[in-house]
């Protein structure tokens, strides 16, 4: 007999997990078309976004205005298709840096 686990999960809009809610490596997902992600918190309490890149056209930077958790993860990618050339980005833990 075939079972399913159903991972923790969100449909809200740029929702991440909060670290309190989590335990270390466990997943949570978000399947809002809109900014969707595989999270984990890491044995520092922070929270790690997994892919896919987030891409927006006006300039704002994922995870702007979240609901949930703030903030991105360290290593986060995002395509700003703001400028011309689309400009790939960066989370350094601070800043958004050109790649």
């Amino acid at each position: 007999m075939a079972s399913s686990i159903q991972l923790l999960r969100s449909n809200a809009a740029k929702e991440r997990p909060f670290p309190g809610n989590l335990l270390d490596g466990q997943p949570a997902i978000n399947v809002n078309a809109q900014e969707p992600g595989l999270f984990f918190k890491v044995t520092d309490g922070t929270v790690v976004k997994i892919g896919p890149v987030a891409i927006t056209a006006d300039g704002t930077p994922p995870n702007f205005a979240a609901v949930g958790l703030s903030g991105n993860s360290v290593g986060e990618l995002w395509l700003d298709k703001s400028v011309a050339p689309p400009t790939l980005k960066v989370w350094d833990g601070s800043v958004w840096i050109s790649v």
